[in-house]
């Protein structure tokens, strides 16, 4: 199956799990790119401008759950410190990794936790059965046009998002790629992955120490509001009827790559 630009996003709820880890139709995938999307160029940005504009920011934000808390600090550690873009290269740079991530090391991660003749303590059968189709990581092949469209639209997202000029220029595109040095993944014995709702719910729930001791590191590493005055980043609110602001390109590309890893 195939996801195409005409498309609108399933309007019913998906579960938590089945998005995340284990997608067996193409409204999955889809939903899927929707909410990375919103979480990548629209939230982070809103978040970073609240932390940026009120004093009060992180104080408030203890009122939310942990995990809450250090995706939220995460994001905005990320944009700030760690990725924050400075020129369209470092968009480039950003859309690959984005890429990595998303298509090889977080399914690496997943069949590390879950491999593929896995069988279920509790049923017998085996875990990748049923509506669990077992993943494959994808390499990225500068020659493959679909690897490319979701660098060349999240780079240029990204760039929208810190007020940068974007590209169309493939070539370009490649040249920053081919200086690129993407570190090879190790999964984590530490990881924990939720088979099912039940454990996903459990999970959020059991937050541990070592979440809040990462959240008070990110933060002790924040700019100070003072050398950033005036700086804001600019939010995206999706809007999928404009052909040229790479919306739809961008959730073209990343639906049918993760329908790709899971061979939807």
């Amino acid at each position: 199956e195939s996801y195409c630009s005409s498309a609108d996003p399933p309007e019913k709820s998906i579960p938590m799990c089945t998005l995340h880890h284990f997608p067996s139709r193409i409204e999955h995938t889809i939903q899927w790119a929707r909410d990375i999307f919103q979480g990548l160029f629209f939230n982070v940005q809103e978040n970073v401008n609240a932390f940026l504009s009120r004093p009060d920011f992180i104080e408030d934000l203890k009122k939310q759950n942990v995990s809450t808390q250090l995706e939220i600090i995460s994001g905005i550690h990320s944009s700030l410190v760690t990725e924050r873009a400075f020129s369209l290269e470092d968009c480039i740079t950003w859309a690959r990794q984005r890429f990595e991530e998303y298509f090889s090391n977080n399914i690496q991660q997943l069949l590390y936790n879950f491999p593929k003749d896995l069988i279920s303590q509790t049923t017998g059968a085996p875990f990748w059965s049923g509506a669990k189709k077992a993943p494959s990581p994808i390499e990225f092949d500068e020659e493959n046009s679909l690897h490319m469209n979701f660098v060349l639209s999240a780079a240029n997202l990204r760039a929208v998002n810190f007020g940068l000029k974007g590209t169309i220029d493939y070539n370009m595109i490649k040249n920053v790629l081919k200086d690129l040095v993407i570190p090879e993944f190790s999964p984590k014995s530490n990881v924990s992955i939720p088979a099912n709702e039940a454990e996903a719910k459990k999970q959020a729930t059991n937050s541990g120490d070592d979440e809040q001791q990462k959240i008070d590191q990110l933060v002790s590493e924040l700019p100070a509001r003072s050398s950033l005055a005036g700086y804001r980043q600019i939010p995206i609110e999706f809007e999928k009827d404009d052909d040229t602001n790479f919306h739809m390109d961008y959730i073209g590309a990343a639906a049918n790559l993760r329908a790709r890893c899971y061979k939807i």
